[in-house]
């Protein structure tokens, strides 16, 4: 498995369950207007199925019984207090309510309990409809010589399939999802569970907190041997993190080969004195701003790592025109787009900056002069507000552990190897990387963020002594 420090996070996202109630609603609602256009279309050919009419009486009933359920279930989730998002989402009318524990309460969960029934019986009522549908192509398919042809039902019929699938796919995840909303966790195996909300739709979350005892069950019962490879498997030197999130036992065999680079004659790790820590956050957006120019200009091409959409923004909008030209921002164009760009400047021998948040802190590819300077604004810590973090943090903290030390740090640690990565691709490369955080030096913690790290050249500036006094974390 390449790439594994990825398995567990896709595990989770792969057992989550997600739906939008209004967008439900929505389909919901058009549902029998759609059936209408379908019997038009088989009154339209010779045969027209049978127990079609049946089926579509059923069909609206149950929708309709959903639909009171939904309306019901959305005006309750309506009075949840909802937080501001802060976790990286780049719509400003978002909003989250997380339930603590992943319980969601009693009068959410027995709504939710009241629209499975009817759901089920639409997601079986579609799937009967589907197969019928999938039954006459059969018995109209030329290749099936099976008498003569109902003229034009094949392609009329078949063009259907498709939108009775993914409806039939659409009813049947509601049911998943609100199944698991009425009865909660039925396992040891805990779930977050939280509700989005933007100007236009709610969204219903659940995910499960750990992937380890999932890939135990679907993975690594039946499989007798597997390698996990990648760069950052480990946190501080040690695998511990992703063995225990992997859900690999502590005595699994594990090797950490030393990389081939020399990375000390290669590479620096420049600490900037910094006045203010990314606590303060309009200071310290003002004091990158303010030494973003320099630090751009002394070279060639630069990748800008942001923590959030929030800060990306604020900072490029304190930047200088002059560099404008040369800046190449995430969301301005599609991601192709812009590393055809900043390839394009560095072939005619000019400078280019790519400015961009998480995602591109991995994935880039940008050796020799793409890419000379890595400069990270902020060390790589979830936002406190993302709400998987938040019920993964509590549910530590609820089993008697510390959450920022056996979560925050090693996951921080391994965001941090996988940004500094971008500089040093291949035994050409060479560069800077700086950082414009200080409590990589300045906390305990920062020690096991170092160890993580290739030895690169640690250049440190002194403190400024007009740096304003640390705050916790």
């Amino acid at each position: 498995i390449d790439e594994a420090h990825h398995l567990p996070e896709k595990t989770q996202s792969h057992f989550s369950l997600r739906g939008r109630l209004n967008a439900t609603v929505q389909w919901l609602e058009r549902l029998d207007p759609l059936l209408a256009e379908l019997h038009t279309a088989l009154q339209a050919e010779a045969a027209p199925m049978p127990r079609f009419a049946s089926l579509r009486d059923g069909l609206q009933r149950d929708a309709d019984n959903a639909l009171q359920c939904l309306r019901q279930l959305h005006t309750v989730l309506q009075q949840l207090p909802f937080s501001s998002d802060g976790h990286g989402s780049r719509d400003p009318e978002s909003a989250t309510h997380r339930f603590a524990l992943g319980v969601v309460p009693e009068p959410i969960a027995a709504l939710a309990a009241q629209a499975v029934p009817p759901l089920t019986a639409l997601a079986d009522g579609l799937s009967a409809l589907h197969e019928q549908l999938a039954e006459r192509v059969d018995e109209n398919d030329p290749d099936q010589d099976q008498g003569p042809l109902v003229a034009g039902a094949s392609a009329d019929t078949s063009s259907w399939l498709g939108t009775i699938g993914a409806l039939q796919s659409r009813a049947a995840n509601s049911v998943a999802l609100l199944h698991d909303y009425a009865l909660g966790d039925q396992t040891d195996a805990p779930h977050a569970r939280w509700v989005n909300r933007t100007a236009f739709d709610s969204e219903l979350v659940s995910t499960p907190m750990e992937a380890g005892g999932i890939l135990e069950r679907v993975l690594w019962s039946s499989c007798h041997a597997a390698i996990c490879t990648s760069a950052t498997l480990t946190a501080g030197g040690r695998f511990d993190r992703f063995l225990q999130r992997a859900g690999l036992p502590a005595a699994t065999t594990t090797l950490r080969i030393p990389s081939p680079f020399d990375y000390p004659s290669i590479a620096t790790l420049h600490i900037p004195a910094m006045r203010h820590e990314p606590s303060a956050t309009q200071q310290h957006d003002q004091e990158v701003a303010q030494r973003l120019p320099e630090l751009l200009g002394s070279a060639v091409s630069a990748l800008l790592l942001f923590s959030s959409w929030r800060q990306l923004n604020a900072i490029i909008a304190r930047l200088p025109d002059d560099l404008r030209p040369a800046l190449h921002v995430q969301g301005e164009q599609s991601k192709q787009a812009l590393l055809d760009a900043h390839h394009a400047r560095i072939d005619q021998g000019l400078t280019s900056y790519l400015a961009g948040v998480a995602s591109f802190a991995e994935g880039l590819d940008l050796p020799d002069d793409y890419c000379r300077h890595v400069i990270i604004v902020k060390l790589p810590f979830a936002a406190p507000d993302a709400p998987l973090d938040q019920a993964m943090a509590e549910w530590v903290e609820a089993r008697g552990g510390n959450a920022f030390y056996e979560i925050a740090v090693p996951d921080a640690a391994l965001r941090l190897v996988q940004a500094c990565g971008r500089l040093i691709r291949h035994e050409g490369d060479h560069g800077r990387i700086t950082l414009l955080d200080r409590r990589i030096v300045s906390r305990r913690y920062g020690r096991t963020l170092l160890a993580s790290l290739p030895p690169y050249r640690l250049v440190v500036e002194p403190a400024d002594p007009r740096r304003e006094p640390a705050t916790p974390l």
